[in-house]
């Protein structure tokens, strides 16, 4: 996969404004929850990175090094099982890629999945490891912001793995599309369409169904008007009515997520 060519200083110019003001990650993740002066030191200690569609950011069974925070674009990561890959969670702008693993004090650390960019503008901020622990044992916001990224991801994945045993494939497909929404982003500027840069195979994995049921249940969608497709993306043009799929009206069950496998 070919790399995205800008350099660090490029994007850190074009990004640094937008990032120091938590502009355009969701919220609940850990750069929103991140008070500014946390943000300037990890941007001060930190690489800019551009990702093309497709390219990994880290192998598993790679020596984890780094820790990436998305500030933009989508990330997916999977979990190699044989000859079998398994999607384990997506990332949003604002998550953290790499936090669990990088948290070990001590030994070498080995990571247990891959983590590969998804949407056309995928950039992340690069912090070394032993950087980012020493930052959050000296600045205790910090902690805050990653516990409750961390707490938003295991109440999803706790929702994600009951509903593949009593959700129907429809429901498990639209709770899948309302995690990667921004709720308060929606409930603060109105339900205007929203772009999810995701393959229908990739969100086949995610729920645990086919490739054929999810692009069923799509163009069933796609009559009623509640997304359009394209390549290699879901427009959700009536969050409210996938948000009723999902079993939650109002969005509420949703309201403080990050997004998790």
């Amino acid at each position: 996969m070919k790399r995205n060519p800008k350099s660090s200083a490029a994007i850190a110019s074009e990004m640094s404004g937008v990032a120091l003001g938590a502009g355009g990650v969701r919220h609940g993740s850990f750069w929103k929850e991140l008070d500014s002066q946390g943000r300037a030191l990890l941007m001060e200690r930190g690489r800019w990175r551009a990702y093309a569609p497709g390219e990994v950011i880290y192998y598993q069974g790679g020596t984890g090094s780094d820790v990436v925070v998305l500030q933009a674009g989508y990330a997916k990561v999977v979990t190699q099982v044989g000859d079998r890959q398994a999607l384990v969670a997506i990332r949003c702008p604002g998550n953290v890629l790499g936090e669990n693993e990088t948290l070990q004090r001590g030994g070498t650390t080995i990571r247990p999945h891959t983590a590969q960019a998804l949407a056309e503008r995928t950039i992340g901020l690069h912090i070394d490891a032993g950087v980012f622990r020493s930052f959050l044992d000296a600045h205790l916001p910090g902690w805050g912001a990653l516990s409750r990224e961390l707490s938003n991801q295991r109440s999803e994945a706790e929702i994600r793995i009951a509903g593949l045993a009593i959700d129907a494939a429809n429901r498990r497909l639209a709770r899948a599309l309302c995690t990667l929404l921004d709720h308060e982003a929606i409930r603060r500027d109105g339900a205007g369409p929203i772009m999810i840069e995701l393959s229908q195979g990739d969100l086949a994995s995610w729920i645990g169904t086919s490739r054929e049921t999810v692009e069923r249940t799509l163009q069933s969608w796609r009559r009623r008007g509640i997304v359009s497709t394209g390549y290699r993306s879901i427009t959700v043009r009536r969050s409210a009515e996938l948000y009723r799929i999902a079993g939650d009206s109002a969005g509420v069950g949703f309201a403080s997520s990050g997004l998790a496998g």
